[in-house]
């Protein structure tokens, strides 16, 4: 049936902003996009992967997906334009009580104190961007009680859709942290599928509730991230093909 690359970054830096692990500067960006571009790799909306992950459903040769966590600000003025270049769709996860303030969840360098998107500029992504939530205060979700966890996982639905008019079907967990009563969690939010940050590529029999993606490093060369997209699986196929 094929294999889904899910890429994940986080913020795309200003031209002349130093790399940091979950910084990847625009030109960086702007070369792995073109990149994609070149070798016409099939790059998908979210929704219409999935649907085929889960369906069963043959998917494009060279399937890939974009997806960017949390929301800063650099999405709309950065990334935006160069998605817009190429045509390629991509998905956005937003932390939705944060949005128009800066992040607070962490210390990592390059995302602490970045400005985070206004509601307005959000909306502003669609139709290329889709906006999907990433809860409602960016916390780690096993820590939380039963309450406050259905509060972050549907709350953010809730609050997106009344502010877009929208359904939407996909989760992303902060930190990548989760565990059954979590994902337990997301299923009975209504959400089709969530995107965690194990790392590897999503196939029809990847559990929906657990999707793998691919991070991208801003601290990583160029041909690491020709190898990450290229070769991610190679070696498990092969495993495959020679037990056979």
């Amino acid at each position: 049936m094929g294999a889904l690359r899910i890429l994940m970054y986080h913020v795309i830096g200003d031209r002349d902003e130093p790399a940091a692990r979950f910084v990847v500067p625009l030109g960086a960006f702007e070369r792995q996009m073109a990149w994609l571009a070149r070798l016409r790799f099939n790059v998908m909306r979210l929704e219409d992967a999935v649907q085929r992950l889960l369906s069963g459903e043959r998917l494009p040769p060279r399937a890939v997906v974009l997806t960017f966590d949390d929301g800063t600000r650099d999405m709309r003025t950065l990334a935006l334009p160069v998605l817009e270049r190429h045509g390629f769709p991509a998905t956005a996860f937003i932390v939705t009580r944060a949005m128009g303030e800066a992040v607070s969840w962490t210390e990592r360098a390059g995302i602490a104190g970045r400005p985070i998107m206004s509601w307005d500029e959000a909306r502003e992504l669609q139709p290329l961007v889709s906006l999907q939530p990433h809860t409602r205060t960016h916390p780690s979700l096993p820590t939380l009680d039963d309450a406050q966890l259905a509060d972050e996982v549907r709350g953010s639905r809730t609050d997106l859709e009344a502010r877009t008019g929208r359904a939407h079907e996909f989760f992303a967990y902060p930190y990548g942290h989760f565990d059954e009563r979590v994902a337990a969690s997301v299923a009975d939010a209504g959400y089709t599928a969530s995107l965690s940050v194990k790392w590897g590529l999503s196939g029809h029999d990847t559990p929906r509730y657990e999707l793998r993606r691919l991070a991208v490093h801003g601290d990583e060369s160029f041909a690491r991230f020709v190898r990450t997209v290229c070769l991610t699986g190679t070696r498990k196929r092969l495993r495959k093909m020679l037990r056979r």
